[in-house]
């Protein structure tokens, strides 16, 4: 619940810097990013002083980093995905709005689900997901979603419901 409030906050603050000061996403993205790995890093030196096994060696990680050239991409190709993956979500929030973001980040989860089952059965059925009795409670989850995301954004009109873009149609000229 915590975590949900404060991605919930963040996205709001998001919106306000983006359309209510005028920031660049660009700097937005990387100073989260900054402070991010700042925070991230006093965590890390926190806990590997702890007298306990829950902290991860980060020589080791360093060490397999450098002799090993196929982690060095594989990590170099993760941050840039989720560089890409922040920054197109902060211009999702600068064109449009925070609400429309977290429904898109919602929809997300349908992909993942459609492509797991095309991975169970088109590639493999030791992975992915099958089709089967709740397959069909999902769906029409998901489908509600974007239908609901389809009538916030006035595609599909609700007789009964407001638009703001009504007046400007009803108002003689």
């Amino acid at each position: 619940m915590c975590a949900q409030v404060i991605q919930a906050s963040q996205i709001v603050i998001e919106e306000h810097l983006l359309k209510g000061i005028s920031i660049n996403p660009i700097l937005i993205v990387g100073l989260e990013g900054m402070w991010g790995g700042i925070v991230c890093s006093l965590v890390l030196v926190i806990v590997c002083y702890l007298p306990s096994d829950i902290g991860e060696d980060s020589i080791d990680t360093l060490i397999m980093l450098g002799k090993n050239p196929a982690i060095l991409v594989t990590a170099f190709v993760y941050a840039a995905a989720i560089l890409g993956y922040n920054l197109f979500g902060m211009l999702v929030t600068q064109y449009t709005t925070a609400v429309i973001r977290t429904i898109l980040e919602a929809l997300r989860t349908a992909c993942i689900w459609v492509v797991n089952i095309f991975i169970y059965y088109a590639i493999s059925d030791s992975y992915g997901e099958n089709w089967n009795d709740w397959s069909y409670l999902q769906l029409c989850g998901f489908l509600f979603l974007l239908m609901g995301m389809f009538v916030y954004n006035g595609i599909v009109r609700v007789q009964g419901l407001y638009y703001p873009d009504q007046e400007k149609k009803e108002t003689p000229q």
